[in-house]
């Protein structure tokens, strides 16, 4: 959990911030069949606050929901989280299993 959540702040409640929704594996195909493979889509970062927020992983598809707009957006989420050392010991790492804040 990030320190902003701890404090209660929730970034989907935010008036600037559209509606993410992860969708579905049917929905995933549907789209697909619709506009084509994803390498083709606009990517989102797994760095993403949002993203972080709705817990969407690598290769998930992202419906973006803008009350101006009838269609809505679509976006694939791209990149690995980072895994960093937390100590070295001998010839053996331990490393963090959670993301980096920053």
């Amino acid at each position: 959990m990030s320190k902003k959540e701890e404090k209660g702040f929730d970034l989907m409640k935010h008036v600037l911030v559209p509606k993410h929704v992860i969708v579905s594996e049917r929905e995933k195909e549907e789209v697909i069949r619709k506009y084509g493979p994803l390498k083709y889509f606009p990517k989102i970062s797994i760095r993403d606050p949002v993203i972080r927020q709705i817990g969407a992983k690598p290769g998930d598809l992202i419906r973006i929901e803008r009350p101006d707009s009838i269609v809505p957006y679509y976006r694939v989420v791209e990149g690995v989280p980072l895994v960093v050392p937390r100590a070295i010991k001998g010839d053996k790492e331990e490393f963090l299993d959670s993301e980096v804040e920053g």
